[in-house]
């Protein structure tokens, strides 16, 4: 996938929900808190604008704080970003023997 793919999909999501940017922005921020997740993964509006537009990439945590946020599977935004689970990547790492 692309990013300009992953930033339409993003874009597709947060207008479903009725998100503004900034509003998207400020939930990012109260999931975190409530999730116990690192805060610093809801990124600014301006992050937002910059991955609908494919700009820039992301890392896999802002990823997964982004689809719980809009209520999106996890595994299939990661795969969108060209991005692993915490899940996969460790069986990798594990057993990096029998992976192809």
């Amino acid at each position: 996938m692309s990013k300009e793919s992953l930033g339409l999909l993003i874009r597709k999501l947060r207008k479903e929900k009725g998100f503004s940017y900034r509003g998207l922005a400020t939930e990012m921020k109260k999931k975190a808190i409530k999730l116990g997740m690192d805060e610093s993964n809801a990124v600014s509006y301006v992050n937002i604008v910059h991955l609908e537009n494919g700009r820039i990439e992301t890392k896999r945590d802002v990823l997964v704080l982004l689809a719980k946020t809009l209520d999106y599977n996890e595994d299939a935004l990661l795969a969108e970003g060209d991005k692993l689970g915490s899940d996969v990547e460790e069986i990798i790492n594990n057993k990096s023997d029998v992976v192809p």
